[in-house]
């Protein structure tokens, strides 16, 4: 491997361990959000929703640096990108080299997996939240959120609705 190819290989390993850190920040955010979810703290869902935008950003220019890499190893190897995966490209890795990267790949894997199904899990206890809010505001008699039209602006007319009740 041209020692071009072998420092840019070492730049991907790199971006990719800054791509894990990452995860691993997204899956302790995801779960303070699950727990925040279940106590119903307002406060913190707003500062742990600002935490997940950001991290979120940073996942995104780490894929953009990631992707950028692949495509200037794909260069230098003088193999379309299409190509390149990592089964060819382990060949040109050491024994020590390609071993690293496929932990490396399992464990970003399995990262991912983790991700997604701690963001379903939260999405169902955040719909729960939703309908249990929903249902406490027309249990005190308020209007809840069927008194507004299908645009979601316009409320509708009618006895005890809010057009009705400027009236």
């Amino acid at each position: 491997m041209s020692e071009n190819v072998s420092q840019l290989v070492e730049g991907l390993r790199r971006v990719m361990e800054e791509q894990r850190e990452e995860f691993k920040k997204s899956l302790a955010m995801k779960n303070r959000q699950q727990e925040a979810l279940k106590s119903g703290d307002s406060s913190q869902m707003t500062a742990l929703t600002n935490e997940e935008s950001a991290l979120g950003r940073r996942l995104s220019e780490l894929e953009g640096e990631r992707k950028s890499v692949w495509n200037r190893i794909a260069a230098a190897t003088g193999r379309p990108e299409s190509e390149l995966n990592w089964d060819n490209l382990s060949v040109e890795l050491s024994t020590e080299q390609a071993q690293a990267f496929s932990a490396l790949l399992d464990e970003l894997g399995e990262m991912l997996q983790k991700l997604v199904s701690l963001g379903r899990v939260n999405e169902h206890l955040l719909r729960r939240g939703l309908e249990r809010t929903e249902f406490i505001v027309r249990a005190a008699g308020g209007t809840g959120p069927g008194t507004y039209g299908p645009d979601g602006e316009k409320p509708e007319k009618g006895p005890g609705t809010r057009v009705d009740r400027q009236a």
